[in-house]
């Protein structure tokens, strides 16, 4: 399959959302685009050979001062993308329509990160709350989905809490079995951190807290996936 972004080449993440359509954001531009599943759409005629498939549609920010939008999450109905800029855009379900129906979505409004913050990674957990990885400050920014939700629907939030990592954080992991995050650093000793179920409880109530423990590593942690068994 090589579908052909309209934003550009470079492809820097990809994430499915619950009808099996495919969002891509790209590196040399600020936006996200949609192929639409289903046949006779995108995904289908790039699956039966068709080379150079277009985008049905796309999302603009000009939060991001061109830099690559690096990270996308789909949550409480919509969809959040980030670049390494405090702001993290949220796209709502009315602009995920008009970009699968071929025009052009637009941020519906942002969660603001700590100042000087570069987010670069960002997980949720089944009940909608939000967890982004700040590479600057060595912090997790946490979002209750209440703030997700308001997000979505016109109102600009801040994080609940900060909890703080080793270094480097980037990628992000919530096991929803054992309510527990996981936190890939990027520093020199390429750990996971890892946040207990009572200090994820104690951020989302407002209350910043730290590791609980780590996981080493031989080299750096890029994307971390959890497999049915439970491990990572």
């Amino acid at each position: 399959m090589r579908p052909c972004a309209t934003t550009g080449t470079e492809p820097t993440t990809l994430v499915f959302d619950g009808s099996g359509n495919l969002w891509v954001s790209a590196k040399t531009a600020p936006a996200v685009d949609v192929y639409l599943s289903g046949a006779g759409n995108q995904l289908a005629n790039a699956l039966s050979g068709t080379q150079g498939v277009a985008a049905k549609g796309t999302l603009t920010s000009g939060n991001y001062n061109n830099l690559a939008v690096q990270a996308l999450a789909f949550d409480n109905g919509g969809l959040f993308g980030l670049a390494a800029t405090p702001v993290i855009d949220a796209y709502s379900s009315s602009s995920l329509t008009t970009a699968k129906g071929g025009g052009t979505g637009s941020v519906t409004s942002t969660l603001t990160d700590a100042a000087g913050a570069e987010p670069a990674g960002v997980g949720t957990d089944p009940s909608g709350n939000l967890y982004v990885s700040d590479f600057a400050n060595s912090t997790v920014s946490v979002y209750t989905s209440s703030q997700a939700t308001s997000a979505l629907g016109g109102t600009a939030q801040t994080p609940t809490a900060t909890l703080a990592t080793e270094v480097d954080p980037f990628a992000v992991l919530f096991d929803s079995s054992l309510n527990t995050l996981y936190i890939g650093t990027q520093g020199s000793s390429n750990n996971i951190d890892v946040f207990w179920s009572s200090t994820v409880t104690a951020a989302l109530a407002g209350t910043n807290g730290s590791r609980t423990g780590s996981l080493n590593l031989s080299g750096v942690p890029s994307q971390m996936l959890l497999i049915p068994a439970g491990d990572i």
